[in-house]
């Protein structure tokens, strides 16, 4: 029998808040967490904070289409909750564009079989094969049989810099690989909305 550790579930919260607005730049990391620290100056503090993209939308050219579902998420640990629920109901500029947050749910993490990021990027990683073969010695690290599919490549930029990534999704993870993986993210840059890996439905 396999025990979940339970430190990996406590300690850490996921806050997921709606995005109301007509549209954003697919490339929105960066300002985004560029608007949410003008708001809450405290965030540039927190080391462990993770910021999902807006998910839920529609991509057309390099425009994100919001919708009713759009959203995206932001992990903290317990204590900050407070400050983070305080950027709801403000309205922020992302570039050229303007987006309203509502009231957030707030979530524990939950062990799921398969997760999907977005955008992950790590050094010495600008092919698909580079990233699978990154992404496999994590899991054998942390001695999972997990599988590894890497998807199309995209561009982040991050203080006027280019940087390569690509989506990911993992799948068939234990319990506890699972839980660290959406606890802890996977090779940085996690407040700029990369390596943060949500369970497959989610991160759609």
């Amino acid at each position: 029998m396999i025990f979940i550790d339970t430190d990996l579930i406590y300690g850490r919260m996921r806050l997921l808040f709606t995005v109301y607005g007509q549209s954003v730049p697919v490339d929105h990391g960066e300002a985004l967490y560029a608007a949410l620290c003008q708001a809450q100056p405290r965030l540039h503090e927190l080391d462990n904070l993770s910021i999902s993209p807006i998910l839920q939308a529609d991509a057309i050219g390099n425009k994100l289409f919001l919708g009713r579902k759009s959203h995206f998420c932001v992990q903290v640990s317990q204590p900050d909750i407070p400050m983070v629920v305080g950027l709801a109901g403000r309205t922020y500029r992302i570039r050229n564009d303007s987006i309203r947050l509502g009231p957030p749910s707030v979530n524990m993490l939950y062990p799921a079989k398969n997760l999907h990021s977005r955008f992950v990027t790590t050094k010495n990683t600008d092919t698909e094969e580079a990233m699978r073969e990154k992404l496999l010695d994590y899991l054998r690290l942390h001695e999972s049989a997990g599988e590894v599919q890497v998807r199309r490549r995209r561009v982040m930029t991050i203080h006027y810099k280019k940087i390569v990534g690509f989506g990911v999704v993992l799948s068939q993870l234990e319990d506890n690989v699972s839980l660290r993986i959406q606890r802890e993210g996977l090779f940085g840059r996690r407040r700029y909305t990369a390596g943060v890996f949500l369970p497959v439905g989610e991160a759609e």
